[in-house]
């Protein structure tokens, strides 16, 4: 009894002292063997991460990190990371829980900058809903980007037409007169 007792609370100091902030990785297991990516996004208040580094995922049951990419998306006017794009490889044939393991205490050692030509399933971070631009395919890699700028040098087709609506107007004008005639 006192062997169970000494082992429940060394078990239980361990997990409220373990150095970072823990967030659970949830995703569906696809209908396919072998390995694939979890992709997500998640977002980080100000001032608790500085880089990259400060983030891993580790498997829940064993607490060994993952080998992971994580991309920068945006940071904060401090310079501390605001939202970031974490991948790591999965397999379905040893089914997982995953856990997000975040904070400056906290330094990366498993990392990886080339992916493989794998199928890529969306996770959700500590209960973050999926992003609208989140798809999942079953067969590769696809890689899409949409910019939403405002900017004028997106709209120099107006000019083009503009002139050709022009000139149509001011020739039909041109041609109604002489048939008055």
């Amino acid at each position: 009894m006192k062997k169970i007792l000494i082992t429940f609370l060394f078990i239980s100091v361990y997990i409220f002292c373990m150095p970072g902030e823990r967030l659970s990785i949830d995703f569906t297991y696809p209908n396919l063997s072998g390995d694939f990516y979890v992709n997500g996004k998640m977002s980080f208040p100000p001032d608790k991460i500085l880089s990259e580094d400060n983030i891993i995922v580790s498997d829940l049951s064993t607490n060994q990190e993952i080998p992971t990419k994580i991309t920068i998306i945006e940071r904060w006017i401090d310079g501390s990371v605001l939202e970031a794009e974490i991948l790591f490889p999965a397999n379905t044939s040893k089914q997982k829980k995953y856990v997000l393991i975040y904070g400056k205490d906290i330094k990366r050692r498993k990392k990886f900058t080339q992916t493989s030509v794998l199928p890529i399933v969306n996770a959700s971070i500590g209960k973050t809903p999926l992003s609208t631009e989140s798809i999942n395919i079953d067969v590769g890699e696809m890689l899409i980007k949409v910019d939403k700028s405002s900017e004028i040098r997106y709209y120099w087709y107006i000019l083009p037409i503009s002139l050709l609506l022009f000139l149509t107007i001011y020739r039909t004008i041109k041609n109604s007169k002489q048939y008055e005639k």
